[in-house]
C-alpha cells in the first residue's frame, strides 16, 4: 500500500511539472514549410532587430488598441503571459517593434494570471 502511494505521488509530481499553463497559451509561426510553436510564458530573451527573434512584439499603451496578450515581467513565471527576462537559456526570444503592423503579437502590461484564470487568450 505504501508503494502504491509513493508511485501515485511520483506520477502527480511529474504531471504537475509538465502541465500546460492556463489556456494553453502558445503562438505558432511558420517559416517556409516548418511550423514553430512557442509557449508564451517562461524565460524570455529580448533581442535586437537584427538577431532574428522568434516573435515580433508591439507593446500597446493603455486604451490604444486591444492586445493579443497581457504580459507581466516576473521572477518565477507560472501562468500564461508571465515572462522572466533572461540573457541565456530562454524558452523563446522577442523583439519589440515600434509599429504594430510589423508585429506578430500585440501585448500590454497587466495581471495575466487574473486575466486568464478562466479564459483562453487565444
Amino acid at each position: 500500500m505504501k508503494r502504491l502511494f509513493t508511485v501515485l505521488f511520483a506520477v502527480l509530481v511529474s504531471f504537475a511539472a509538465t502541465a500546460e499553463p492556463v489556456g494553453g497559451c502558445s503562438y505558432k509561426s511558420s517559416s517556409g514549410t516548418i511550423d514553430h510553436e512557442f509557449v508564451l510564458w517562461g524565460n524570455v530573451r529580448v533581442v535586437a532587430p537584427d538577431e532574428g527573434a522568434d516573435v515580433q512584439v508591439y507593446l500597446a499603451k493603455e486604451g490604444e488598441m486591444v492586445a493579443d496578450l497581457i504580459i507581466k515581467w516576473v521572477a518565477d513565471p507560472g501562468c500564461c503571459g508571465e515572462w522572466h527576462k533572461v540573457t541565456k537559456g530562454e524558452d523563446f526570444t522577442v523583439n519589440f517593434v515600434d509599429d504594430w503592423h510589423d508585429a506578430d503579437l500585440i501585448v500590454m502590461y497587466g495581471e495575466p494570471c487574473k486575466e486568464y484564470r478562466t479564459t483562453d487568450p487565444f
